[in-house]
């Protein structure tokens, strides 16, 4: 798969995940902020930020598996 067509489908992934896995996705992966810092600006434990970007990470993950094995 070319990396333009990831691209697209990482940020369709992205925009498809749950309200709170993208807000903690974006503020992580994107910005580079602490997981201690995205907790606190999300108003969650750390623990849970760090479960947030997981399933995100898993999400977007699965996205591109399903597009890989379709061709």
């Amino acid at each position: 798969m070319r990396s333009g067509r990831r691209l697209e489908i990482i940020a369709s992934a992205v925009e498809e995940l749950p309200p709170q896995y993208r807000e903690a996705f974006l503020l992580r992966m994107v910005c580079r902020w602490s997981f201690e810092a995205v907790s606190r600006e999300m108003g969650v434990s750390e623990r849970m930020a760090k479960v947030y970007v997981a399933r995100a990470l898993m999400d977007i993950q699965h996205r591109l598996d399903v597009e890989e094995a379709a061709g």
